[in-house]
């Protein structure tokens, strides 16, 4: 950023200590690189701490968009969760709490990882439980819409909640379905009457959880969630939030007037097509896409007019840096005409 007389902001989305595909010296190097950038946009508040907490940031827990998926009554009542099938994300407490229970709905599973093959053993001798392996993001989207209620089972866990948030409970905010979920701090103080929240961690507690809303009255339930959409879009819509976020980057170069009405849905729509154009996502996807790469950078003018750079740091693994890095380094390049 000094060379082209450009401040560098890093979107900080976990800490890469707490992703299992990263070895120390990588750490390492990821926490150098971003402790000298002149500003962070973070998920928490937690993981500016981690790297600088004496630069400038705007800590926000997420972004959500409307999507637009037609919601139809499915043949059968399914609970659902999808996600990356990890027992340290509380997907094994999930299988074997609901296995335990009594209710008669299905319980739908998407998503891949070290659990698919347990999942599908249970799966055997419980008919209710349905493994879907991946699923391209539209259709998880259909099914979180069309579920009679959507899971997060993320055990509660002070250190982790305070360096990540639960991107998946973000999302299932916006769909407008009922939700259970364990206890994360800064929603739980949002949406505390508007989710079905889980006590503890252990297997018990869930399954608890999931017969009392079996149990409950769907009408009321139903108030609740569309009550919960509302909050999270007038929290973390994109109107609002592109408008904080605008205005957190216009506070670091202030003298860049014109830089004010600059649209970030915008530019994320323009120039996501420009760099693949095989690709066209909205800025709701931009943090599960900000995930798969561990260095990006972006200038938000191909004009020295407006000089401000952007860099998105998230912690992917090497491999995936030399596979996906080196064209978005390039593209860096073109827009300063090096």
């Amino acid at each position: 950023g000094k060379m082209y007389g450009v401040k560098v902001v890093g979107m900080l989305t976990d800490n890469p200590e707490n992703l299992s595909s990263g070895n120390h010296a990588y750490t390492r190097e990821i926490k150098k690189l971003v402790s000298n950038l002149d500003g962070y946009l973070s998920l928490t508040s937690g993981l500016v701490d981690v790297f600088n907490s004496e630069k400038p940031s705007y800590v926000f827990e997420g972004l959500v968009d409307s999507p637009d998926v037609f919601k139809k009554d499915p043949i059968y009542d399914y609970y659902f969760f999808c996600g990356s099938l990890y027992e340290r994300y509380g997907v094994k407490t999930l299988i074997d709490a609901f296995h335990e229970s009594n209710i008669k709905s299905k319980l739908v599973i998407a998503g891949s990882g070290p659990l698919s093959k347990y999942i599908e053993q249970v799966s055997l001798s419980d008919y209710r439980i349905l493994y879907l392996t991946q699923l391209p993001k539209e259709r998880v989207i259909a099914y979180e819409k069309n579920a009679i209620v959507n899971i997060n089972p993320r055990p509660i866990n002070e250190k982790l909640d305070s360096e990540s948030v639960p991107s998946k409970l973000i999302e299932y905010l916006s769909v407008g379905v009922p939700i259970i979920s364990t206890k994360f701090g800064k929603l739980y103080g949002t949406f505390k009457d508007d989710i079905f929240w889980v006590e503890g961690n252990d297997v018990e507690s869930l399954k608890l959880a999931l017969e009392s809303f079996d149990n409950s009255d769907r009408e009321i339930a139903n108030k609740k969630a569309s009550s919960a959409r509302l909050k999270v879009f007038e929290f973390y819509g994109l109107n609002v939030q592109s408008e904080s976020i605008t205005h957190f980057l216009t506070s670091l170069n202030s003298w860049a007037s014109n830089f004010v009405n600059f649209s970030i849905e915008k530019f994320w729509l323009k120039y996501s097509l420009l760099l693949r154009p095989n690709w066209s996502f909205s800025l709701s996807d931009m943090l599960h896409k900000i995930s798969m790469f561990s260095a990006m950078f972006f200038a938000f003018s191909p004009a020295k007019t407006e000089p401000f750079a952007f860099s998105s740091i998230a912690f992917a693994s090497p491999e995936t840096t030399a596979k996906i890095g080196l064209p978005y380094f390039i593209y860096w390049m073109a827009l300063f005409g090096i």
